[in-house]
C-alpha cells in the first residue's frame, strides 16, 4: 500500500513445490494476499505447463522474464521494456503472445507470432565452406600474411561440433560448447543462437523490448533495434502494424525541421533528429553520455539508455540485403576496444572470398573504410574480424548480405566546394583554411547523406534540399593537423539503395592552425569602437537633456 493509502499491488508468488506454505510469515505477524497473474485471452489455446516454458510476468515498472526449470521453480533471466511502456510474452502450444502495454495503463497492443517460423542463418560457417580451402583463396589475393592468420583463426573448430572457437570463447567463456542449452533462457538454444547472430548470453540481444526468439520468428534481426534502418525501431513497428523488415518512410515538416541546420551540433540535422524521435536541441537526447550521432555509428539507439560495453563486432551502416548501384561502398562499424582494428572479409554469394581490406579502429572500436576492389554486378556476403594490437584473433560479425547492381539509377553526390573554395580550381589534394571545412554540393533532392570523417571516425548525417539536392556539411568537431579523408554516399529514403561513395582527401596545415589562431585572438583583442562611440553619445546626450530640463 502506498503512502497515501490509495495504492494496492499485487504480489505473484510461485506455486510450491514442496510443504511450505504462505500466507504467515514467522512471527505471524503479517499476511500477504497472493493473486493470480493476469492471462492473455487473444487465443484459444492452452497454455504450455511443460518444463522449460518460458513465462513473462509484468510488474509496475519493469517485465521480468523468468524461466521455469525442472522441478517447477522460476528463475528471472532478463528484464525488457520498451518507450516507457512493457513488453510482455507468453507462450502457447503453436503460437507467441507479445502484447505492449504503455505505463499509463491506457495503451496495448497485442501481436501473435507463429512459433513454426525459421529464422536466418547469418553464422560464418554458413557462408565460408571448408575453412582450408577458404584460406587459401585469401592467400591467392596477395594480402599480408596477419590477414591469412587472422583467418585461419576465424575458421578453427576444435572439437568439430560446427560452431566457431572464437564465438564460443567470446560469447560463452569457452570451447565447451553444448549446443541443445539455452544459457540465457529466450527459448532459443545456444546453437541457434550461433546461426541466428543473437548473444547467448542475453535474452534481447539488441535492448529493444522484443526477445531474439521473437524477433528470429518476426524475421528481424535480433541484434539491431532498428532492422530495416529507417529511424524506426522494430519494437514500435511491430505494435504499430508496419513491416520491420521494410523501409517506412515518415512525413517531415521542412519548416519546423531544418533539412540542413544541426541545432545541437551533434552531427545530425534537425530533420534526422525528428526522423529518429531524437531531441534536436540535445546532443545527447537519453543521457547516457554517448552523443545521438555516436550512439547510431555504434549500431545503438539513441533513445534508450546504452552502454559501451554493449557494442560488439558488426558492420552499422548496412542491413542484410542492402543494395548500391556501385562496388565502391563505405562500410562502416565497430569492432571492439582490443587495440587492432577490423579485417574485412567479402565474399561471392557462394563462399569463394573475393576481397580483404583492413581498417584501423579509434580508442572507441569504430573503423570506417571503403571497399577497394571492383565488383561486378551481383551478390555478396561480408563479415567482420577484430583483432588486438599483437595481431591475435578476439572477435567475428555476423555475416551480412548486399548487392550490387549498377544498372539502378540511383543518382550520385556531386561535391563542388571545400572550404569556400571551388573544387575545379585544385588538383586531387585539397588544403583546408580552417579546422571545420565545409563540403557543398549536390545530390539527389531528398537523399539521406552520409559524410564519414575518417580521422574522426565521425560521422554527419543531413538531408539534401528536397527541391534543389543541394548540401552543406561540416565535420562535428574541429580537425586536428594532418591528412584527413571524407567519405560522402547518399541513400534513397525509401528503399534505402545506395550511391557510389566519393571520396575526398584534404589536409589541415600548420598555416590552417595558425591563421585560425590569429584571426581569433584579432577577433579577442578588437574593440567595438563604433558601439562604444553612441553609448558615450547616448549617455552624453542624456546628461545635456537632464541638465536642461533641471536648469529649466
Amino acid at each position: 500500500e502506498g503512502e497515501t493509502g490509495d495504492s494496492d499491488y499485487s504480489v505473484v508468488i510461485p506455486p510450491a513445490t514442496d510443504d511450505t506454505t504462505f500466507g504467515e510469515t514467522e512471527t505471524g505477524d503479517e499476511n500477504y494476499d497472493v493473486t493470480e497473474p493476469p492471462t492473455v485471452d487473444t487465443t484459444t489455446e492452452t497454455p504450455e505447463e511443460t518444463p522449460g516454458t518460458i513465462s513473462y510476468t509484468q510488474t509496475r515498472e519493469y517485465t521480468t522474464i523468468s524461466e521455469v526449470t525442472e522441478d517447477g521453480e522460476e528463475t528471472p533471466v532478463s528484464t525488457g521494456t520498451f518507450s516507457g511502456g512493457e513488453v510482455i510474452q507468453e507462450e502457447y502450444e503453436n503460437t507467441l503472445v507479445i502484447t505492449y502495454h504503455g505505463t499509463s495503463g491506457d495503451s496495448e497492443s497485442t501481436i501473435t507470432i507463429d512459433k513454426s517460423k525459421e529464422g536466418y542463418n547469418v553464422s560464418i560457417g554458413s557462408v565460408v565452406g571448408e575453412g582450408d580451402e577458404f584460406a587459401e583463396e585469401v592467400e591467392d589475393l596477395d594480402v599480408e600474411k596477419d590477414v591469412v592468420k587472422v583467418l585461419e583463426n576465424v575458421l578453427k573448430d576444435s572439437d568439430n561440433d560446427g560452431v566457431l572457437d572464437i564465438w564460443e570463447e567470446t560469447n560463452l567463456g569457452d570451447t565447451d560448447f553444448d549446443g541443445t542449452a539455452d544459457t540465457d533462457g529466450d527459448g532459443l538454444t545456444d546453437g541457434e543462437e550461433y546461426m541466428y547472430g543473437s548473444d547467448p548470453m542475453d535474452a534481447d540481444s539488441d535492448n529493444d523490448g522484443l526477445s531474439d526468439r521473437v524477433e528470429v520468428l518476426l524475421g528481424t534481426n535480433p541484434d539491431s533495434w532498428d532492422t530495416d534502418h529507417d529511424g524506426i525501431a522494430d519494437t514500435d513497428e511491430v505494435f504499430n502494424d508496419t513491416d520491420p523488415t521494410e523501409r517506412t518512410t515518415t512525413a517531415i515538416d521542412t519548416m519546423l525541421y531544418d533539412e540542413q541546420n544541426d541545432a545541437d551540433g551533434d552531427g545530425m540535422s534537425d530533420y534526422m533528429e525528428e526522423l529518429y524521435k531524437t531531441d534536436p536541441y540535445s546532443k545527447d537526447s537519453d543521457n547516457d553520455g554517448i552523443t545521438d550521432t555516436e550512439e547510431l555509428s555504434y549500431g545503438l539507439n539513441p533513445n534508450k539508455t546504452d552502454y559501451m560495453d554493449e557494442v560488439d563486432t558488426k558492420i552499422t551502416n548496412m542491413t542484410s540485403g542492402q543494395v548500391s548501384n556501385s562496388s565502391m561502398m563505405t562500410i562502416r562499424g565497430t569492432a571492439g576496444t582490443y587495440g587492432g582494428g577490423a579485417v574485412i572479409y567479402v565474399m561471392y554469394e557462394e563462399g569463394d572470398v573475393v576481397a580483404v581490406m583492413e581498417a584501423a579502429t579509434d580508442d572507441t572500436g569504430k573503423f570506417v573504410t571503403v571497399i577497394n576492389t571492383e565488383l561486378s554486378d551481383g551478390s555478396y556476403r561480408m563479415f567482420i574480424a577484430s583483432t588486438d594490437d599483437n595481431g591475435d584473433l578476439r572477435d567475428i560479425s555476423s555475416v551480412t548480405d548486399f548487392t550490387i547492381d549498377s544498372t539502378i539509377d540511383a543518382g550520385e553526390v556531386g561535391v563542388t566546394e571545400f572550404d569556400g573554395q571551388l573544387i575545379s580550381l585544385f588538383g586531387s589534394k585539397l588544403a583546408a583554411r580552417n579546422t571545420s571545412p565545409a563540403l557543398k554540393g549536390l545530390m539527389p533532392p531528398g537523399y539521406i547523406i552520409h559524410v564519414t570523417w575518417r580521422s574522426l571516425i565521425f560521422s554527419s548525417i543531413i538531408l539534401a534540399d528536397t527541391k534543389t539536392g543541394e548540401f552543406n556539411v561540416e565535420p562535428p568537431n574541429e580537425l586536428t593537423e594532418g591528412e584527413h579523408i571524407a567519405y560522402l554516399y547518399a541513400e534513397d529514403p525509401e528503399t534505402g539503395i545506395t550511391t557510389e561513395t566519393v571520396q575526398v582527401d584534404f589536409s589541415v596545415t600548420a598555416d590552417t592552425l595558425l591563421h585560425e589562431s590569429a584571426a581569433q585572438r584579432e577577433a579577442e583583442e578588437s574593440t567595438p569602437y563604433p558601439t562604444i562611440v553612441i553609448f558615450t553619445l547616448l549617455v552624453l546626450g542624456g546628461g545635456f537633456l537632464y541638465w536642461r530640463r533641471s536648469h529649466h
